[in-house]
């Protein structure tokens, strides 16, 4: 006859720490990993083979907290090895904890339904890894091939406290029904019950936070697909307002110019310097080489004519052609619009925006700069909306965030002093 915790734990807490650590390496297989993981692993074994030498710390009544500190130093190693925030970890650490006392009752039912008598030393090693490996591919099989998406664990704080007080609860009743000697078949049939629910709990709650995410995500890409849709509207109409712009101003040059044959020198002069404002007025049609571009340049340039806001821009329309006309419309009608918006309220003389639109290194920069005398705030690297229903708002610049991230590119938005910034970068070819 064999003693189970002296012939087959051999290692003391080095036991514990090892089983806890291959349930957790069940569970984060696909969390990203920090740079020279393998190094770091190395360094965490060889520093967990201490705790062969720890001994144990009993609080009274078979609990001893030499467990509860060798769970906390796994959760210090998931923070050093994977690319998780504390919370994370802890998710983590108490879902490998309950794994493991799962997988332990499960060996420990397996010892008490065979006749122990008959157990040698190799055998009993033998049913106890195999124990494992059968619980851990359970667990694997159920909970780790989930398709989870890396770095978004967000597990609710309530319900996380819930499923650790129930873990701690079982390892509590555990180690005192240990003490009183009182363990049967049914206390370890309760016992793995209690900690597979605690598990389903546990990422179930997972599951509806990230269902809950991707619908938050759905409704901004809705929101932004709405604003792509009336952007490709406002195109259209503003190509149309131009042409009917342009139109009437040729039939009033047309009507100028027959006037101007009957009238004398003086008069004449004063018509004509007239007629060379508007021509003026409307060489601020752009010539880019894109005729989207040259429709967005052009629009706002007349816009900003009319509100007395000094415009100037250097475009390569080339450098746009590897994007979607939609997305051209969108990116440019939006920084341009919140730029004018926002000069606008400033004084005549500092109402000044400048664009510049140009290709460096296979990259297309796009950088916006103007005039800001009152301080911006900003949420999540994005300004927030100044408009009073902000939640109907905003999303003009979440859409030119959603379109540079669609081409694999960089945005940068800040404000320094008096200069509110966009500055953009795009790989060309994306």
């Amino acid at each position: 006859m064999i003693n189970i915790f002296r012939d087959v734990v051999v290692f003391g807490y080095l036991n514990f720490y090892l089983e806890v650590f291959f349930a957790l390496s069940v569970l984060v297989w696909h969390v990203k990993r920090r740079p020279e993981f393998l190094v770091r692993l190395i360094g965490c074994q060889i520093l967990a083979s201490l705790l062969y030498f720890l001994p144990p710390i009993n609080l009274g009544m078979g609990i001893s907290l030499s467990y509860i500190l060798v769970l906390c130093l796994l959760v210090l190693e998931l923070l050093f090895l994977f690319k998780m925030d504390v919370f994370t970890a802890i998710f983590y650490g108490v879902a490998g904890f309950a794994m493991q006392n799962m997988a332990w009752s499960f060996f420990m039912l397996l010892v008490q339904w065979i006749d122990i008598r008959n157990l040698t030393q190799l055998t009993g090693i033998l049913l106890y890894i195999g124990s494992y490996l059968f619980t851990y591919a359970f667990c694997f099989i159920y909970f780790g091939r989930r398709k989870l998406v890396r770095g978004a664990v967000k597990p609710n704080f309530t319900n996380l406290i819930i499923v650790t007080v129930i873990v701690l609860l079982i390892y509590l009743l555990s180690a005192i029904i240990s003490h009183m000697d009182m363990w049967s078949s049914y206390s370890r049939l309760y016992s793995i019950l209690c900690c597979f629910l605690a598990l389903c709990c546990q990422f179930g709650v997972f599951q509806n936070s990230h269902l809950q995410d991707e619908n938050l995500k759905l409704a901004q890409d809705n929101a932004i697909t709405k604003e792509l849709i009336e952007q490709g509207g406002k195109q259209r109409q503003m190509t149309q307002d131009v042409i009917e712009i342009i139109d009437l101003k040729c039939h009033d040059l047309k009507r100028q110019i027959s006037i101007l044959r009957n009238l004398g020198n003086e008069e004449r002069e004063r018509q004509i310097d007239k007629i060379e404002n508007a021509v003026m007025l409307y060489g601020n049609i752009a010539k880019t080489g894109n005729y989207v571009l040259d429709i967005i340049l052009t629009e706002k340039s007349l816009i900003c004519e009319n509100r007395k806001i000094k415009f100037s821009y250097i475009a390569e329309g080339d450098s746009l052609s590897h994007l979607d006309s939609a997305d051209v419309v969108c990116l440019l009608g939006n920084i341009l619009d919140n730029a004018i918006d926002s000069v606008v309220r400033e004084e005549e003389e500092r109402r000044v925006i400048k664009l510049n639109i140009a290709t460096n290194q296979n990259m297309l920069s796009i950088s916006c700069e103007n005039y800001c005398g009152h301080q911006v705030a900003f949420l999540g690297g994005l300004p927030v909306s100044e408009k009073e229903n902000k939640q109907e708002h905003g999303y003009g610049v979440k859409s030119i965030r959603y379109i540079v991230e669609q081409y694999g590119g960089n945005m940068v938005i800040k404000q320094e002093e008096d200069l509110f910034s966009v500055n953009i970068m795009i790989p060309i070819g994306q």
